[in-house]
């Protein structure tokens, strides 16, 4: 698992085609954050949290967003500027750039919220409960950052690059 992290992190993929035993299979992001055991990835989300994803006001046309995109280099932004409460991702707003829609009309919900006081394994737990991909911080009622699913991947592999060479298996 923690090989496959590495390797999504160095490579930029979010999907890898792995071969197991002769079978080929898909391995995924959202395969690492089921991974995640409750021990695990205990840093605080005020230590994870890198940049915030670009942020666009529902009314706002959804090319804004895909502009918002390309020129932060995130695969995500957040509908709503004071209080986010949707996203969109690269397919999503291709399509509803096609059918003209607003930022707004195009958004996906975002369900998972979480305190940035707590560990990074509560945010995890709590995106695989919802089924999210999305995770916004907040401190109060403010929110602060997002976290997407492949930042939980680079912590993860860190993490797990940590473990091994603590217990001697090498880089």
């Amino acid at each position: 698992m923690g090989e496959a992290a590495e390797l999504m992190v160095r490579t930029g993929l979010s999907t890898l085609l792995v071969d197991m035993r002769g079978a080929l299979g898909v391995f995924t992001s959202w395969d690492v954050l089921q991974a995640v055991e409750p021990e695990e990835l205990l840093a605080p989300v005020s230590e994870v949290v890198g940049s915030l994803h670009p942020r666009v006001s529902p009314n706002e046309p959804v090319e804004t967003a895909l502009e918002s995109m390309a020129s932060s280099g995130r695969s995500v932004v957040l509908v709503g500027v004071e209080s986010p409460w949707g996203f969109l991702e690269p397919l999503s707003a291709l399509k509803a750039a096609v059918e003209g829609l607003t930022a707004g009309d195009a958004a996906e919900p975002i369900d998972v919220f979480t305190h940035c006081e707590g560990a990074l394994s509560e945010v995890v737990a709590a995106m695989v409960d919802a089924a999210s991909r999305l995770a916004v911080v907040h401190s109060g009622w403010k929110p602060l950052a997002s976290l997407d699913e492949f930042d939980v991947v680079r912590a993860a592999a860190g993490f797990w690059v940590g473990q091994r060479l603590r217990s001697g298996g090498g880089a």
